[in-house]
């Protein structure tokens, strides 16, 4: 069960390929993907999520969109995510399971690169025609197996057949974006001020507060399922403080 790349720019119809194969020859396998795909025998999943399937032996087509944000960007490689989808690409066979990446040119990590056994390229086309109308022109690829190219072409009028079935717009994120987010934001010390002080908040309207320790303050992080420890001292300090206050 091989592991397929399908690469090129932003509209060169790397989903439009990859849903035309699953509708005209795989329709009837059971496939995984995480994004919307309107598909018979398909389910929206997460990787966490797909480990702990139980195993029927049954063929299984997973499909991987904007694979980077799936723990599998080159420059994730070590990282808890990269590692998880490391494990699922070499027990995949065990699984009976079929891998298809969807991704942009050079952005997934070396060793799952280097295992592809099929690789369809997507080449450059225009998004937009001359009138700044959705472009109608045929999509154009190339499959690599073996080291051999096969060149080939998807007529337009064909690919509009399935174009109902994804939404060539949607935004697929990274599992941590939010957190990205949260990092990017704490650099500005004022963020830093206003989350602090929403954690307290959080501490001190759930929390026993009488005692204020370094491992208490911890404990209570997890007590109000925060599990980022970064700022536990600023924390510690505000809840101090309060706490002398209150003394007084």
């Amino acid at each position: 069960m091989p592991l397929t790349g399908v690469y090129g720019k932003g509209g060169s119809g790397k989903n439009t390929i990859v849903t035309w194969f699953m509708k005209k020859y795989f329709d009837n396998i059971t496939k995984y993907v995480n994004f919307n795909l309107s598909l018979p025998n398909t389910e929206k999943i997460d990787s966490i999520s797909l480990f702990e399937l139980e195993e029927t032996g049954e063929p299984i087509i997973v499909i991987w969109d904007e694979a980077y944000t799936e723990g599998l960007d080159n420059r994730d490689s070590f990282t808890e995510e990269n590692k998880i989808q490391s494990y699922l690409l070499f027990q995949a066979r065990k699984n009976n399971m079929s891998i298809i990446s969807i991704a942009q040119l050079n952005m997934l990590d070396t060793r799952w690169r280097q295992l592809e056994e099929n690789v369809i390229f997507c080449f450059d086309r225009p998004i937009y025609d001359k009138n700044l109308k959705p472009y109608k022109g045929n999509f154009h690829y190339a499959f690599l197996k073996n080291n051999r190219y096969t060149k080939f072409t998807l007529r337009y009028k064909e690919a509009l057949k399935v174009f109902p079935y994804f939404r060539d717009k949607e935004k697929i994120l990274p599992k941590n974006f939010e957190e990205m987010k949260k990092r990017i934001k704490l650099k500005n010390p004022k963020e830093v001020i206003k989350y602090v002080n929403s954690i307290v908040k959080k501490i001190r309207k759930k929390c026993n507060c009488s005692i204020i320790t370094h491992d208490r303050v911890k404990e209570m992080f997890l007590e109000i399922s925060e599990i980022d420890f970064s700022f536990e001292k600023y924390v510690y300090i505000k809840l101090k403080r309060l706490q002398r206050l209150t003394e007084l």
